[in-house]
């Protein structure tokens, strides 16, 4: 069974009777979020679970960081929520060292990746997953720019996710909207001859079988210009939303282990006012891919 959970927003937790929104809906199973100071108490206690992802994301710490572990133990509570997280499934960031990192190599992302990944399986009962960044020109160019193009590349490629889930006993997080960003932004640069469905497919290849979730939200932009990560809402009407829906279908069609689907949006919206729009994005995933 596929259970869908809610996209944390600022004020959700301290809001009951958002909360209440969420469980009343009864489709709702909890709530994905990295916060676990004063947060997944709260989301409990509203007879809701709570699913911890990269929890270290406040340190800009994920597993291709080397001091992850010391990290992760460093912050017992941190630690314990992990362990305690409801899906059976626990997921962290892989690859977005190359974003501030210039110097970093693929080779050490990789060994990074798998051992922190191993250790993991020493520690938590559960399988470890991870999702991968976007790829863009805006990250690698500019006076500013500290990503490492090469090494980004490579990490949101089939051949890192390919490598990874060959040398441990991790599972992926496909995120649709990084997965569309960089893809479109590859084919648009010339760096992948095809469609975004021949590199959806491509992805599949390496992936399908070890798909544990999937994070479901929708882009601004276009193929001309480059697609935006701004973890938009689902609407039917538009463009990039039947295409994300489209993907998604595909995706759900193609990996028989998906345990969960997060609607990571950021509406910006009042807290009950995000919780209703989390139940109405909820019935479109009933309704559209399940």
């Amino acid at each position: 069974m596929v259970e869908i959970y809610a996209s944390w927003s600022p004020g959700l937790v301290d809001d009951s009777a958002a909360l209440k929104i969420l469980k009343d809906s009864k489709i709702i199973a909890g709530i994905e979020t990295c916060d676990v100071d004063n947060t997944l108490n709260k989301i409990e206690k509203a007879g809701l679970k709570y699913n911890l992802h990269n929890a270290l994301f406040k340190q800009k710490i994920g597993l291709d960081n080397p001091n992850f572990i010391n990290a992760l133990i460093q912050k017992p509570n941190i630690l314990a929520a992990c362990k305690n997280s409801y899906p059976p499934v626990l997921s962290f960031h892989a690859g977005h060292e190359a974003l501030w990192n210039k110097y970093i190599t693929k080779e050490e992302i990789l060994s990074n990746t798998v051992r922190n990944i191993k250790m993991l399986d020493q520690t938590i009962s559960k399988k470890i997953i991870f999702e991968t960044p976007n790829y863009y020109e805006k990250l690698f160019t500019g006076v500013d720019s500290v990503a490492n193009k090469n090494t980004l590349f490579y990490v949101t490629s089939p051949e890192f996710f390919r490598q990874v889930l060959a040398k441990t006993n991790a599972g992926y997080l496909f995120d649709i909207n990084h997965n569309l960003v960089s893809g479109a932004e590859k084919i648009r640069l010339k760096e992948f001859r095809g469609e975004i469905q021949d590199y959806f497919a491509e992805i599949l290849l390496a992936v399908a079988k070890e798909t544990y979730q999937i994070h479901l939200n929708v882009p601004n932009g276009n193929p001309i210009d480059g697609y935006l990560d701004i973890h938009g809402p689902l609407k039917l009407a538009q463009k990039n939303s039947k295409l994300v829906l489209m993907l998604a279908k595909e995706i759900i069609d193609s990996c028989p282990n998906i345990k969960v689907i997060t609607m990571e949006e950021t509406s910006g919206l009042a807290p009950k006012l995000h919780a209703k729009l989390m139940v109405k994005q909820a019935q479109l995933i009933q309704k559209h891919l399940l």
